[in-house]
């Protein structure tokens, strides 16, 4: 009989299971691999272009596609878009995307080549 068992608990004795050196160094090791792997790896979409910074400073520009770097922070890919056309609409306003003309005004054709001030003439008399 146990020492628990005497005591009346009735269970027995709980032990850790035991781990060989061998075990936590394998796995120790996978996540540094993963930590080396996930901070090594960039992708630089199609309208971007990387700068690699090795310590803050400018070292080479990179295409689009999968790269490799130097891991833990010592070069850092900075994404700049390039090729991404931004717009910018005066006067009118778009009411649906893919639309290629529409166009909403108080009362005036977009096609009518007179003035405003001619438009709005002809509307009060």
């Amino acid at each position: 009989m146990s020492a628990n068992e005497s005591e009346g608990f009735g269970k027995p004795e709980f032990q850790l299971p035991k781990f060989s050196g061998g075990i936590f160094r394998g796995a120790v090791l996978v996540v540094l691999v993963l930590i080396l792997v996930f901070t090594s790896l960039y992708t630089v979409d199609p309208e971007e272009v990387a700068l690699v910074l090795r310590f803050g400073r400018y070292v080479r520009t990179t295409n689009p596609g999968l790269h490799l770097k130097v891991p833990f922070g010592i070069e850092r890919a900075l994404k700049v878009p390039i090729q991404r056309q931004l717009k910018e609409e005066f006067g009118f306003r778009t009411v649906s995307a893919g639309v290629r003309r529409s166009w909403r005004g108080e009362g005036l054709h977009p096609f009518d080549r007179r003035s405003h001030s001619d438009q709005a003439d002809r509307r009060t008399t």
